[in-house]
């Protein structure tokens, strides 16, 4: 697990064996009593995804305006 946050704080969205972001999505699904029993990783993963919804809402809205282009 540290490696893989150590990944993630670098780049949240790193792709790890399938896809991008597929690292991520496996972290945050680890069971609660991992993170129970490690509060400091618990943190570090906090800290790097706190800002990722105001982000992905950019982004969305983003290539909603791509999607409506006339090329």
């Amino acid at each position: 697990m540290p490696i893989a946050i150590d990944k993630l704080t670098e780049n949240p969205f790193v792709e790890g064996d399938f896809h991008y972001g597929d690292l991520l999505w496996s972290v945050l699904n680890v069971e609660p009593s991992f993170w129970k029993l490690h509060p400091q990783m618990y943190q570090a993963v906090l800290e790097t995804v706190s800002g990722l919804p105001s982000i992905l809402e950019e982004i969305i809205e983003s290539i909603k305006k791509f999607e409506e282009l006339e090329v």
